[in-house]
């Protein structure tokens, strides 16, 4: 039973390439808005933000060394106190977040024209709406 119903819906998706890669691509920015953390540290560790402080040779490093001592609540301070886990992690995660969801909506409104969907979406999009 389980090997048919896979079957089914992978033909399914066979069926519907172009909304399948929409509704995947959705489906991603919808995790990074809903757990922002699982891009937030590792893109900050990545840029030089870390735990320990600004991490030598890292782009953070080179800013830092151009923009001389930075003061809260610079962009650079907040980026720096969200990679040590301090007052900025909530602030980068809520822009991460907010970036990712409208990211979402983007995608939404392209795999419309795209995929020529746009029932689909629009019916989909106004049950999103309901509910909120």
């Amino acid at each position: 039973m389980i090997c048919m119903s896979f079957k089914k819906a992978w033909a399914l998706v066979q069926d519907n390439k172009c909304i399948t890669a929409c509704c995947v691509a959705v489906g991603a920015a919808g995790g990074v808005a809903a757990v922002p953390a699982v891009v937030t540290g590792p893109l900050l560790s990545a840029l030089g933000f870390a735990a320990g402080g600004v991490v030598k040779g890292s782009l953070a490093a080179a800013w830092h060394s151009v923009i001389g001592n930075a003061v809260a609540p610079s962009i650079f301070a907040t980026l720096q106190s969200a990679g040590m886990v301090g007052y900025g992690a909530p602030v980068v995660a809520g822009a991460v977040s907010t970036a990712a969801s409208g990211t979402a909506v983007a995608i939404i409104a392209v795999c419309a024209k795209v995929c020529g969907a746009t029932g689909v979406v629009r019916n989909l999009t106004s049950k999103a709406i309901a509910k909120l």
